[in-house]
Parts: C-alpha cells; sequence; structure tokens
C-alpha cells in the first residue's frame, strides 16, 4: 500500500508473523512456508511465547468481541476511547517482542542464523511486494523457487502434498 501510494519502498522492516512463521518452518520440516501462511499466528500468542502474558487481556477481549458483532467498527471516526487504547496496545507490545525475538536469533549458531534470516528476509520481501500487481517478478520467480523446492522436499521425505504443492512439482 505505501509502495502503491507514495512510491516509497520500506527496508527496515521487522515482522513478528513473519518471524514466528519462520521459527516454525525451521523447527519442523513439514511445515513448509506455503502451508504457514495460512497458519499465521495473532499478536497476542506471538507475545505470549516470547514476552509473556499478554497485557491488558481484558480490554483486548471486549474489543475482539465488538469486532465480531460489527465488522466496520473501525471504519467509524472519530475512534472511541476504547478503540484507540485497543490500537495503542498492540503497537506497544511490538517493542519487548521485537527485543526477545532477537535475543532468540543471538542465542543460534551462525550456520542456523544465517539459514533462518535468508527464509526470514525472503518472506519479509514477499508478503510486502508480492500482493501488488506490478510485484517485482525476480521476487515472485524465488518464491515460486522456494516453494518448489519445499514440496519437492515434502515428497523426498513421504509427507502426503495438498493439491496446490503436487501441482506446484508438475508445473516445473
Amino acid at each position: 500500500m505505501l509502495y502503491e501510494t507514495f512510491q516509497t519502498e520500506m527496508r527496515t522492516v521487522f515482522d513478528t508473523q513473519t518471524f514466528q512463521m519462520t521459527v516454525e518452518n525451521q523447527s519442523n520440516q513439514a511445515l513448509t512456508t506455503r502451508r504457514l501462511q495460512c497458519q499465521r499466528k495473532s499478536l497476542d500468542f506471538i507475545y505470549e511465547k516470547y514476552v509473556g502474558r499478554f497485557p491488558n487481556q481484558n480490554l483486548k477481549d471486549d474489543m475482539k468481541s465488538k469486532m465480531s458483532e460489527d465488522q466496520t467498527i473501525w471504519l467509524r471516526r472519530p475512534l472511541t476511547r476504547e478503540m484507540a487504547l485497543y490500537a495503542a496496545l498492540d503497537v506497544e507490545t511490538l517493542l519487548p517482542i521485537r527485543v526477545s525475538m532477537s535475543k532468540y536469533l543471538t542465542n543460534m549458531d551462525d550456520g542456523k542464523r544465517i539459514a533462518f534470516l535468508k527464509t526470514y528476509n525472503e518472506l519479509c520481501a514477499e508478503s510486502i511486494y508480492t500482493p501488488l500487481p506490478f510485484a517485482n517478478a525476480e521476487i515472485n520467480i524465488r518464491k515460486k523457487l522456494r516453494e518448489f523446492e519445499e514440496a519437492k522436499s515434502l515428497q523426498i521425505l513421504g509427507i502426503v502434498l495438498n493439491k496446490k504443492e503436487k501441482k506446484l512439482i508438475r508445473s516445473f
């Protein structure tokens, strides 16, 4: 959206969901990045995994309940005090998560960290650019190749492939 609207390219993105997805991908070969895309973890889950109990859970639960009742709630202006607090709470939790995730990286040996960051950076680039209609062709090609390699690895391990993975293998 930023790039599409203002031709602004983000360079130092830290995506907590993508980080968590990469952790899961590195810990279990059957959890390919393609399979993990549809299992993205919530901010609450990520905060509790890396930092501890989520602050002001009652506010989160109340707002989630209101959002499920009214899916247009965020279109209204001005924001209510409760909505502003909910949004601020989400932003406030990002820095402690980032600090904890950085420690997680520092505890990895060099080889694992390099492989982890390679996958993580690829996934960040994909999440920023591939939704755009004029997405970078090179990123799309790397994404398809990575997904093909993951599907091929699953096949070699004897893990049952889903329809998309089978189609991907046939297409190469």
